[in-house]
C-alpha cells in the first residue's frame, strides 16, 4: 500500500469516520473466501476514498456504501483496462497460420 493511499484512509477515518481498515480487509477476507480471480489495485481503493470525501450527505451503512462505491470503482479500472488490452491486441498482426492451427486442435 502506497503512503497516498494510507492518508486517504487516514483522512476517511477522522473526516466521515468510516473505518475504511476494516471494510478493506473485510472484503480482501471475502474474496480469499470465494477465491477470486482479480485482486482489487491501490488505484481503485485511492478512488474509493475519494468518493467517500466527496460524499455530502452523512453515510449510515458505511460497508454498504463501501461495496456499492468500490464495484462501481472496479467496473470502471476493469472495463478500461479491457479497453486498454483490446487496443494492443489490434495493433498486433493477425497471423491466420497460427489461427488455424489453433481452430484444428
Amino acid at each position: 500500500m502506497d503512503n497516498y493511499l494510507r492518508e486517504l484512509m487516514r483522512r476517511v477515518y477522522k473526516e466521515k469516520g468510516v473505518n475504511i481498515y476494516a471494510h478493506i480487509n473485510r472484503f480482501k477476507k471475502a474474496q480469499v473466501e470465494r477465491k477470486a480471480l482479480y485482486e482489487i489495485p491501490d488505484s481503485v481503493y485511492i478512488d474509493v476514498c475519494k468518493q467517500i470525501i466527496l460524499c455530502q450527505t452523512r453515510i449510515n451503512n458505511h460497508w454498504a456504501y463501501f461495496v456499492i462505491v468500490l464495484k462501481a470503482e472496479s467496473e470502471k479500472y476493469f472495463s478500461s483496462k479491457q479497453v486498454q488490452e483490446g487496443k494492443e491486441h489490434k495493433k498486433e498482426p493477425a497471423n491466420i497460420m497460427k489461427i488455424m492451427k489453433e481452430m484444428m486442435k
